[in-house]
């Protein structure tokens, strides 16, 4: 794939708040890439601790967290915990976010000099379909092997060394929930040589001729403008973006995208199901050189509920049964807790009565205080 030549306006520096005594701005931006539930954000509070800063990405509601760390020179590193996300391929708000970033299409975020790429060792093919889209952005990349006692708990074995020569990047594993590894992942982001992975999907001459023709049309109308990005990797994942509107693109260039989509939908039917499994096929053959299965298959206790829970039929008993379950907690079983709490009440009312006269404050008492909260609390079992 040709790189996209360099854009004639200088990315922003990085702005960032002044320190006492005159700190100097951090050296190198890092993007905290991952899954969701990978680790990312127990990583991003290890590497940060208590320099941090947590907003939204200005036009949506997406969260937006930042932090600085120290290399082991002292040099500041500012990290860039960006949403947690399966594939750049933009599907939601959080997706966008992710891919503009690493993109360099917003405006308000610099484009990050490394990417940190944590995945979990323990589902490592799923993992690294969003690393390999990374992969192929040109961004220096260091790949955090997280959970990796979990991958050794189930039988696999993950070749370190093997891995970093298939991708071409350093690879650190390590434990983030119990601070393992993390000097190693300092050291390695303290280099000044963190390589480019020479990762790549491949397609077929077909497709490659088709995406070069995609590729050229939306060049032409100006709806590519990422920096220092793949012309064709931009293409692809503007033509997948289901509502491109967000992208910042003209009316023209958004109608050359509608118009070019068209094109490939009328040449060839479904062709983004054929994205996915060209993918697969290349981190497979990096997964045979790296990771061993376990000899035998130990299913995980999630695998032994989903045999049951999503069986064609007692799947179907096991909701009806909760479903049941859940109805007669709230309309038979709540009543229960329900009187104690209006008998409790009746009897703080009956005392409050017997050592007061009559008068407002006592009714105040008993018909405002001892009532509303009564009115309240006594919902609170069904809720």
């Amino acid at each position: 794939m040709a790189e996209k030549p360099s854009s004639p306006n200088p990315e922003p520096p990085i702005a960032t708040t002044a320190t006492p005594g005159g700190g100097k701005a951090p050296k190198k931006t890092f993007a905290l890439i991952g899954n969701p539930n990978c680790g990312k954000t127990t990583l991003f509070n290890s590497l940060t601790g208590m320099r941090q800063k947590v907003g939204n990405y200005p036009g949506v509601t997406v969260e937006r967290k930042e932090g600085e760390c120290f290399s082991q020179h002292g040099e500041r590193f500012r990290i860039i915990d960006l949403p947690g996300s399966y594939s750049l391929n933009a599907h939601s708000p959080d997706e966008a976010v992710l891919r503009d970033v690493l993109l360099g299409r917003r405006a308000d975020t610099v484009r990050p000099d490394v990417a940190l790429c944590v995945v979990d060792a323990s589902n490592l093919e799923r993992n690294l379909f969003l690393t390999s889209q990374v992969l192929e952005l040109g961004l220096p990349t260091i790949l955090v092997l997280n959970m990796v006692d979990v991958a050794e708990e189930r039988g696999f074995k993950i070749d370190v060394d093997g891995l970093e020569e298939a991708l071409g990047i350093p690879v650190i594993a390590c434990r983030a929930h119990q601070g393992v590894g993390i000097t190693e992942l300092k050291l390695a982001m303290s280099r000044s040589d963190i390589p480019v992975s020479k990762f790549e999907v491949q397609y077929t001459e077909a497709w490659n001729r088709i995406w070069d023709q995609a590729t050229e049309k939306l060049a032409k109308s100006g709806a590519l403008h990422g920096v220092g990005s793949r012309d064709r990797l931009e293409a692809i994942y503007l033509l997948t973006d289901h509502d491109p509107s967000h992208y910042g693109l003209s009316k023209e260039e958004l109608a050359k995208v509608k118009e070019v989509r068209e094109e490939l939908d009328t040449q060839k039917p479904q062709w983004e199901e054929t994205l996915a499994p060209a993918r697969y096929e290349a981190i497979q053959k990096v997964c045979d050189l790296s990771v061993r299965p376990p000899e035998e298959y130990q299913p995980s206790l999630t695998d032994r509920l989903d045999a049951v829970l999503l069986h064609w039929l007692w799947g179907w008993v096991t909701l009806a049964v909760i479903m049941v379950g859940m109805f007669s907690l709230i309309f038979s079983y709540a009543d229960i807790p329900m009187g104690w709490i209006e008998g409790t009440f009746a009897w703080l009312a009956d005392r409050v009565r017997g050592m007061m006269g009559p008068g407002e404050f006592r009714d105040l008492l008993i018909d405002g205080a001892l009532e509303g909260v009564s009115g309240v609390l006594v919902f609170l079992p069904q809720i």
